[in-house]
């Protein structure tokens, strides 16, 4: 059997089973060591498995498995590097500067901000969940206040065209009555 081990974040071997107890003797791994070999639906930590010692007995007692676990570590969540989600970022950025576009940044701000939290639900390495959610408010909001503007004008608009073209028409009449006639016979 070829046994993977996920160390330090990175995926080392194949070893043998010899190799991976003398690694557990040797304290190079522990039993909290993530495994993987063929036939395993998922990496395990060491001590969960059914890997066998010289004696025939487990290598450490198999623990049960807590009642609120997380959800099962993926070998590419375990294998993903530390650090604030991209997306995240670019959601919060996007959401802030959302007021001075149209809604285009507003709607990346939201399709950013649902990636990067569906990603860190994904991968508990990711952080960014705040900002995600901060960058999914700020471009709903600017959607909101967006569509509600363009309701506004689209009711309002033939009402203010029209008081426009009042004060236009106005304007015109005094400054037709304030001219002086240049027909007028001169003295």
């Amino acid at each position: 059997m070829q046994i993977y081990v996920f160390v330090d974040g990175q995926q080392t071997g194949p070893f043998t089973e010899e190799q991976v107890r003398a690694q557990l003797n040797a304290g190079t791994i522990t039993p909290e060591t993530l495994v993987w070999w063929e036939g395993m639906a998922d990496w395990q930590p060491l001590g969960q498995t059914s890997l066998q010692t010289d004696t025939g007995a487990p290598a450490v007692p198999v623990a049960p498995a807590p009642m609120a676990a997380a959800a099962p570590i993926t070998y590419e969540s375990a294998s993903a590097p530390e650090g604030t989600s991209g997306l995240a970022i670019t959601s919060l950025i996007t959401g802030i500067l959302g007021f001075i576009c149209d809604p285009v940044l507003a709607i990346a701000a939201v399709v950013t901000g649902h990636i990067a939290r569906a990603q860190i639900r994904k991968n508990p390495n990711l952080k960014g969940s705040g900002l995600a959610l901060t960058g999914l408010i700020f471009g709903y909001f600017w959607i909101v206040v967006f569509i509600a503007v363009m309701i506004f004008y689209i009711m309002m608009g033939p009402k203010i065209l029209e008081e426009i073209q009042k004060i236009q028409q106005q304007q015109q009449a005094a400054m037709e009555t304030n001219t002086p006639a240049t027909n007028a016979p001169s003295q």
